[in-house]
């Protein structure tokens, strides 16, 4: 039971699901924060972190704070690097493979 001022801690809630799907979980995902829900999601997709982005775009007057984070293996340590828009961050690793995925693509 989800209550007001409530959280929910998920991980990865994209994972096996077509993108039609990932679509209705960001839907879900915003309308859960909407109404008072507090949300944490650990993800590696970018289809879903995008979705959300739009769809909070679309939304212009939200009652509640977006957070996004990072996490960069160092050496001996993990930097964690936070923005409140997902352009913001700097380390964002499944963007950079997505990105080298479709340079080899277009190479075929």
């Amino acid at each position: 039971m989800l209550q007001e001022n409530g959280y929910v801690f998920w991980d990865e809630p994209e994972v096996n699901l077509n993108p039609k799907l990932i679509k209705l979980i960001a839907e879900v995902i915003y309308s859960l924060a909407a109404n008072g829900i507090q949300i944490f999601i650990a993800t590696h997709s970018l289809f879903l972190l995008r979705e959300i982005e739009i769809i909070a775009a679309k939304i212009k007057s939200k009652s509640f704070t977006q957070r996004y984070f990072s996490l960069k293996a160092e050496q001996d340590s993990v930097t964690v690097e936070q923005a409140d828009e997902l352009e913001g961050l700097q380390t964002l690793v499944m963007l950079d493979e997505a990105l080298q995925q479709s340079d080899r693509y277009l190479e075929l």
